[in-house]
């Protein structure tokens, strides 16, 4: 005996409505999962920030600037009464600075291990994509670090991977002194 045949007429349509329920639901969970972005400018250029990560956004904040550290660093600001390294995410990438695109925003991201802001040129809108329109970075991505990118929106927009960017071995500051 087949294990649907011990099941009457009638419990096999209930049990199919429910299997048929059952998938409508997780179609719509699938769809549900959605990734929140902030698009970030850098040189003209847009990129994709988690808006998962994101703990603040600010426009026009003072840097000051710290002497003796990588070009990437573009110094130190006091936001929330926390002085918080500034790193330039153009700098980051790899991305050639021009001096008509001067960066005025900061958004400030955390994961595990640190809490750093990134300077970009502007802050534009957030945006919602399904996880699954997520596509892989095309081979003739030209981008100096395309490690960092966890893949291209369909907006043909690529999605930073903050977590990879903020366990770069740049970031880390050797604390030992001889």
């Amino acid at each position: 005996m087949k294990f649907h045949e011990q099941f009457s007429e009638i419990e096999r349509a209930i049990l199919e409505e429910r299997a048929r329920r059952a998938v409508g639901v997780v179609r719509d969970a699938r769809q549900d999962e959605s990734i929140n972005v902030l698009i970030a400018e850098l040189q003209s250029e847009a990129y994709a920030v988690p808006v998962a990560m994101l703990t603040a956004v600010y426009e026009d904040l003072s840097i000051v600037s710290v002497p003796c550290t990588p070009a990437f660093v573009s110094g130190v600001a006091n936001i929330r009464g926390y002085i918080l390294p500034v790193l330039d995410l153009g700098e980051l990438l790899g991305i050639p600075y021009s001096a008509e695109n001067q960066a005025s925003a900061l958004f400030v991201v955390t994961n595990e291990n640190m809490t750093v802001a990134l300077k970009v040129n502007r802050i534009g809108d957030i945006r919602s994509f399904a996880e699954d329109q997520l596509s892989p970075i095309p081979a003739n991505f030209d981008l100096a670090q395309s490690v960092y990118i966890a893949g291209i929106l369909p907006d043909d927009t690529p999605l930073l991977d903050l977590n990879i960017l903020l366990s770069d071995p740049r970031l880390i500051v050797n604390e030992t002194l001889s």
